[in-house]
């Protein structure tokens, strides 16, 4: 038995079984039920997703992989900084254990970007369509990057100060700050694929954020620690805790989520996540890069941490 039908059958079982388990509010399982659910979710799309073309990210480029949980972890620790300022959501329930609190944090945004990604690689290995890969929609020749890039920390700058008014462009105004420093460096962009006629990788990302934004909000509205919204406006209708239109902000994460990545990529020669990206870009290495990113990402976190557990955590229980 390969290691691909392995994936399949053991995320199955072990999704169907805490899921069974979490309805009877029987613990780990109903607490922690969005950490079972989501790498279930991960590891039987990887599965799938080699079993179509013998390729795939947990299989094949298992380094990655393991690279991106810790990009992933720090990334969302990042945008819990940011809703201290946001106040847009909020955490009840929440196991009063400290160190079971905080493996929860650390695991549960680490797969952020693998949800997105591999939904995204099952999309286009299932998306056959050459017309969307000759489809020229955006020149890059005349852009000023440096206009981007200014214009976007601006934006976000504004955004956190006027939160209250502002708070969606969040999830936008960052990607022209990481859009124009990939133009500038030479790194795979959104801009950039959509320059090359590759329409199917913007669709693919896109339709990838609103799939994993429906099973964020699912997986959270079935567990026992979860999330709750609170926006200033747009608060109905309602799918699960999240407000309908909140749905579109999930696109936009999605390719702020794929533009950030696509930067970082810089620092590994360009090599990124994708099966076609495995060839180097650049001749320049950064030895020292990989330990300094999980410098920053520890900073980052135990910041992040020590500020979710005072203004974000809204409820504890004993697990």
């Amino acid at each position: 038995m390969g290691i691909n039908i392995v994936f399949i059958l053991l995320s199955l079982f072990i999704y169907f079984i805490s899921t069974f388990l979490s309805s009877l509010e029987i613990n780990p399982f109903y607490r922690l039920y969005y950490i079972f659910a989501w790498y279930s979710y991960i590891f039987f799309i990887d599965g799938v997703i080699y079993s179509i073309k013998n390729n795939s990210l947990i299989i094949s480029r298992t380094k990655e992989f393991v690279y991106m949980l810790v990009v992933s972890s720090g990334l969302w620790f990042l945008f819990e900084i940011f809703n201290i300022s946001l106040k847009n959501w909020s955490y009840i329930m929440l196991p009063y254990d400290a160190s079971l609190r905080y493996f929860g944090y650390i695991v549960s945004y680490a797969t952020v970007l693998p949800a997105i990604f591999e939904t995204t690689e099952f999309i286009e290995t299932a998306l056959k369509n050459e017309k969307l890969e000759k489809i020229k929609l955006a020149e890059i020749k005349n852009l000023k990057t440096n206009k981007m890039i200014y214009s976007g920390l601006i934006i976000t700058g504004i955004t956190l100060i006027t939160a209250k008014y502002l708070f969606p462009l969040i999830w936008a105004a960052p990607i022209l700050i990481t859009e124009g420093l990939n133009l500038k460096l030479g790194t795979r962009s959104l801009i950039r694929e959509l320059s090359g006629g590759n329409l199917k990788k913007i669709i693919s990302v896109g339709i990838a954020g609103l799939i994993c934004g429906f099973l964020w909000e699912f997986f959270n509205y079935r567990a026992g620690a979860k999330w709750t919204y609170h926006l200033p406006y747009l608060n109905s209708p309602k799918l699960f805790e999240m407000p309908a239109a909140g749905y579109i902000g999930f696109v936009f994460f999605a390719f702020e989520c794929y533009s950030i990545y696509n930067l970082l990529s810089y620092f590994k020669k360009g090599i990124s996540w994708e099966m076609d990206t495995q060839t180097p870009l650049f001749k320049k290495e950064y030895p020292y890069y990989l330990p300094i990113l999980i410098l920053i990402v520890s900073i980052i976190s135990v910041i992040s941490i020590n500020l979710i557990d005072k203004f974000t955590v809204k409820s504890f229980t004993i697990f």
